[in-house]
């Protein structure tokens, strides 16, 4: 039986391109993978009478729920939210797969890391892709290519990631989790 992978999609969500783009890769992945990933979208989420920090706390719950992190770090600078929920994935031990689709560099590492700051770099259980979206773009047949070839890209790191061991076992998860909860001021 094919086991089932939920991923948190972190992203920005502020126009257009970022919620067709988050949602055209988020279909790509689950739709090439069989359905053994599949996407949870922020932009998906029911904030209906919700105030910020209940729409934040909503957010963290459904990073927590998740087995894995897809986080999009494109931009001269990466989107605050996003890294918060890295950050977040990071301490609870959450495999992670960084995406880096952006030509442009940006960050403190010059030539010799990756191009965004350096302390959301190195951390165990993250895979990061990079890659050149125009060349994609510019080497896709189609709109439906693009994405495809993007989605099986991703795929590969997801399934390298998800045979990571674990840093904290379930105890000690558990215990990372309550700490988010009372440091977040989220209910238990």
């Amino acid at each position: 039986m094919l086991q089932k992978h939920t991923i948190y999609f972190a992203g920005e969500l502020f126009d257009h391109k970022d919620l067709v783009g988050n949602s055209r890769l988020a279909q790509a992945v689950t739709e090439l993978s069989g359905n053994k990933y599949q996407c949870v979208l922020p932009q998906e989420l029911d904030f209906s009478g919700m105030g910020p920090k209940e729409m934040r706390n909503k957010c963290f719950e459904t990073l927590m729920d998740c087995g894995l992190g897809l986080f999009n770090f494109d931009g001269l600078e990466l989107d605050s939210g996003t890294v918060a929920e890295f950050m977040t994935a990071k301490f609870l031990d959450i495999p992670a797969v960084i995406i880096r689709s952006d030509l442009r560099g940006g960050g403190d590492q010059g030539d010799k890391g990756d191009s965004w700051n350096l302390m959301l770099s190195g951390y165990p259980r993250t895979e990061i892709l990079r890659i050149d979206a125009m060349a994609l773009w510019k080497e896709a047949a189609d709109e439906a290519s693009f994405y495809g070839k993007f989605a099986q890209l991703l795929i590969e790191k997801f399934d390298r990631i998800i045979s990571s061991p674990a840093l904290l076992d379930d105890e000690e998860r558990s215990k990372a989790r309550a700490s988010a909860h009372i440091l977040t001021g989220m209910s238990s």
